[in-house]
């Protein structure tokens, strides 16, 4: 355990010095990626502004569950974006020698790289969240506020689950670039109210395809109140899909073959 920290701590290091080396470039990415959120909230105005509710939902929760995604995403890129590289490794080859390691190669592909670049979303994601919540649902009580608090880390490792195992797919199919859309794709899909859906699509995303659990369900326990059945599945789907990613990712080691075999 000590020695993994120490590798964590000098991915963190490294990883500082290369987005430091150019400031102006990484001051630059801040603020594109802050001003990106600003426009996803400008959307929501817009479209508040010819209503008061969509869906059953206002503008606030609208607001909040935009921040939750926004967070949930942010934390991803801020320190999982590595895998994302997984696909690129395999057909370079480079792969190869983050298997011959000493060292869990599931650790090394997420943590080797992080994005300070989107500390900034993170902590607007996070004030956006909490601000935006309390301003849509007031009357939220306690067990709804513990709800919302441990539904966040349980979208996070949904996230981190969905897009590893996409990646992991880059293994089997060589060839195929650009898995890292569908990953995307999916958290724009987790910035709207369900409620918008047909109710057949809506139990699709929450209990077979989970996109609703990354930002909808903790939004929705403040909306709603939160029910215990739901949290339970929450945190179900949440342990379910880290051992079953885990269980691929070590499928997939078996069955690789090095770029030089």
């Amino acid at each position: 355990m000590g020695r993994t920290l120490r590798i964590y701590k000098e991915f963190l290091r490294t990883s500082l010095s290369r987005d430091l080396e150019f400031r102006a470039n990484f001051m630059m990415n801040v603020a594109r990626n802050i001003v990106w959120v600003a426009f996803s909230y400008v959307v929501i105005f817009v479209i508040f502004s010819q209503t008061k509710t969509v869906a059953g939902w206002n503008q606030a929760l609208t607001l909040s569950l935009a921040s939750v995604s926004v967070l949930v995403h942010a934390i991803f890129q801020s320190f999982c974006s590595a895998l994302m590289e997984i696909p690129q490794q395999v057909r370079l080859g480079t792969l190869d020698f983050v298997v011959t390691r000493p060292i869990d190669s599931q650790f090394w592909v997420t943590t080797r790289r992080f994005g300070f670049d989107r500390m900034g979303n993170l902590l607007v994601g996070l004030a956006g969240s909490v601000y935006f919540a309390i301003q849509g649902a007031p009357h939220a009580s306690a067990f709804d506020w513990v709800a919302f608090a441990v539904l966040i880390p349980c979208s996070v490792l949904l996230y981190y689950c969905f897009c590893m195992n996409l990646m992991t797919l880059a293994i089997f199919w060589v060839k195929v670039d650009n898995l890292w859309v569908l990953a995307e794709m999916s958290m724009d899909a987790a910035r709207y109210p369900l409620d918008v859906y047909p109710s057949k699509l809506k139990s699709f995303f929450l209990f077979v395809l989970p996109i609703g659990l990354l930002a909808y369900l903790p939004v929705n326990t403040l909306r709603v109140g939160a029910d215990p059945l739901m949290l339970g599945i929450g945190v179900l789907w949440t342990v379910t899909l880290l051992i079953l990613t885990r269980l691929f990712w070590t499928y997939a080691m078996r069955s690789y073959s090095s770029a030089s075999s």
